[in-house]
């Protein structure tokens, strides 16, 4: 400052110019300690963090475009082709960029979906691979299962499957396979969960490990399924817990298309094996006595065979299901999810693999055989005996 203009001041404002002078020492000396602290506290700032980590993977960006055909569907487990439709029938899953970020695209996130259905790879390890983190690996599997159970379900698994058109599609096709009156095969598989569960004991099956029980109708499709039984139930609990019975003793379709077959009016039938201890369920003779019963044995055992088709191309092409639940899935919608995918790609003719491919990727399906067969009603006996002969004249 100008000592003329401080000495000015001090004259008209009676200040002592030494303690003006004195102040604005002091003044400055503040100023520039502020300043100092700034900027040190500036120095030791951290650097602001990213709102999103940029990942590497580019698995889907540049592997996939040069795959073949064949690597594609080991991959995503089907054909391009139903790949795209997969993507033009589910318009949900697509998102919009932000300010922030892009969006991931439908076609990936599809992809990230079955890819992680079709393997046991662990979510960090499929995140990795797609460049994405492990909890959006999660979130995308179950967008995608909700978004194929809202969609698909109501063409590719119906809660209202019982159809006239749909019993005398079933039926024709079982008589080709020379069984006659059969509207499918019922069957059940065991699915590993976490031991860690309420009421564990429970869920300890036969074979020594924890599980929880798929029970399925089938006739080369899944007509109905029913995931909600612990692994220590029998497949006669089973169908009893099942909403499967109640359909099948109440509807009327069953007995309004009876054939007359050696005499006897045989309604329309449901095959199972020995363990379903139910008077509405066609089984095996326990103990067969001649050639003829011999013989109904085999055609039920070749009829029946669809159930356990349908369980080995099921785990084969949707290994995730063999694998206990991770702690981001939802299991129930990720096995329906598996059953809707299974019958919309059979149903256009995907084969996950050829036969001999299928014994060498197939997983042992859990089939339980029953102690003891309960008594068998007369009417249920003379049905038995009637296709019996039919088959014995074939």
């Amino acid at each position: 400052m100008d000592p003329a203009k401080l000495l000015f001041l001090c004259e008209h404002n009676d200040l002592n110019l030494l303690s003006l002078l004195e102040w604005e020492e002091e003044f400055e000396q503040t100023v520039e300690g502020l300043r100092l602290t700034y900027e040190r506290r500036r120095r030791k700032r951290k650097a602001p963090r990213e709102w999103a980590f940029q990942r590497t993977g580019a698995f889907w960006e540049k592997d996939i475009p040069a795959s073949t055909e064949a690597e594609f569907k080991q991959h995503f487990r089907m054909e391009q082709e139903y790949f795209d439709i997969l993507v033009q029938l589910l318009p949900e899953l697509r998102k919009n960029d932000t300010n922030f970020r892009k969006a991931i695209p439908i076609e990936k996130r599809i992809a990230i979906a079955l890819y992680t259905l079709g393997s046991t790879a662990e979510y960090r390890v499929v995140g990795k691979l797609f460049g994405i983190s492990m909890s959006m690996v999660g979130k995308i599997l179950n967008d995608f299962c909700q978004a194929v159970k809202r969609v698909l379900s109501q063409e590719y698994l119906p809660k209202e499957f019982l159809t006239q058109q749909k019993l005398e599609e079933c039926v024709t096709g079982f008589e080709a396979k020379g069984f006659p009156q059969c509207l499918g095969a019922i069957g059940i598989c065991h699915l590993e969960v976490s031991a860690a569960i309420s009421n564990s004991s429970l869920y300890y099956n036969n074979q020594d490990w924890y599980s929880k029980i798929l029970f399925a109708l089938v006739d080369h499709r899944f007509l109905y399924v029913n995931y909600s039984c612990p692994g220590s139930f029998t497949p006669a609990q089973v169908y009893e817990e099942s909403y499967l019975k109640e359909i099948l003793e109440s509807s009327p379709q069953f007995k309004s298309n009876r054939q007359p077959i050696a005499g006897v009016e045989v309604p329309v039938l449901v095959l199972g094996d020995a363990a379903f201890e139910a008077t509405t369920v066609m089984t095996p003779y326990s103990q067969p006595h001649g050639e003829t019963e011999k013989q109904f044995n085999v055609a039920l055992q070749d009829a029946r065979q669809v159930v356990d088709a349908a369980f080995q191309q099921l785990k084969s092409r949707f290994r995730r299901i063999t694998k206990s639940a991770d702690c981001h899935s939802r299991r129930n919608d990720i096995i329906i999810c598996c059953c809707i995918l299974h019958n919309f790609l059979i149903g256009n003719g995907s084969n996950i693999f050829d036969d001999a491919e299928l014994q060498q990727e197939q997983q042992s399906v859990v089939t339980a055989a029953a102690e003891e067969e309960s008594p068998e009603q007369s009417a249920t006996e003379d049905i038995r005996q009637a296709i019996s002969t039919l088959i014995n004249c074939i």
